[in-house]
């Protein structure tokens, strides 16, 4: 498949006769691709990938190039062990299905950046989510953002990033009114409400609860009673308040 490949790529003695096929190379490379990895050897099988992305581009096929871009992510992530490579090729692809439209692809490509990223970096896993979040809303994805803001709220408490936490709960609960999910927004005002407690504002705390009061539903709710009692029992426990 890598002969065939090269063989398209090269013009013939007439060029504008005979001109590269870019687009049966692209084709060769990637079935060679799948070969090498089949046979365990990813140095080979990334080159084919990589070259197949060329060829795409040439080709004008930018979303075919991002697919190939995404396969050398993949490999070079799970395989060669290079997570600096996977994150460039992650970068590319996700760039490229953006100008593509294909906002559901680029929306993979950054939660697997923002997972990459998470252990070591907590800063850029936030940038990614943020930008995924951009994403899901300018799509009306409301449903889906759901599972990021979830994602990026215990990113950022795991990091111990409290008042970041606390501002993207914020964004979370106007997602889910968006949606009516009034349960859920029950539960979201108990989490701020725990996480105001464990930066030592019981005011703001307190104004979580008020504010709540707002909310279809959350006076009634187990979350309120909770809430309640929880803020209640921290009190106590400090004699200064």
């Amino acid at each position: 498949h890598m002969a065939k490949a090269e063989k398209s790529m090269k013009a013939g003695f007439i060029s504008f006769l005979s001109p590269p096929d870019y687009f049966s190379a692209a084709l060769d490379l990637q079935q060679a691709a799948q070969k090498y990895r089949a046979a365990r050897m990813p140095d080979k099988a990334l080159d084919a990938w990589m070259k197949a992305a060329q060829c795409q581009m040439t080709n004008k096929d930018q979303l075919g190039a991002a697919r190939s871009l995404e396969q050398a992510a993949a490999l070079s992530d799970t395989e060669l062990k290079d997570p600096v490579k996977a994150m460039a090729l992650w970068t590319d692809a996700k760039n490229k299905y953006r100008a593509g439209g294909k906002f559901e692809q680029a929306n993979k490509m950054l939660l697997k950046m923002a997972e990459a990223a998470a252990p070591t970096n907590v800063a850029e896993a936030k940038a990614y989510y943020d930008e995924a979040l951009e994403i899901l809303t300018e799509e009306e994805r409301y449903h889906e953002a759901n599972e990021v803001f979830k994602a990026l709220v215990g990113l950022l408490v795991k990091g111990e990033d409290f008042r970041g936490a606390l501002n993207t709960i914020d964004r979370h609960v106007a997602n889910l009114e968006q949606l009516k999910q009034w349960n859920f927004v029950h539960k979201e005002l108990l989490g701020k409400i725990v996480l105001q407690l464990k930066v030592g504002d019981t005011v703001k705390a307190d104004e979580v609860i008020n504010e709540g009061l707002n909310v279809e539903g959350f006076l009634q709710s187990r979350e309120y009673e909770a809430g309640s009692a929880l803020l209640q029992a921290w009190r106590e426990m400090d004699p200064d308040m």
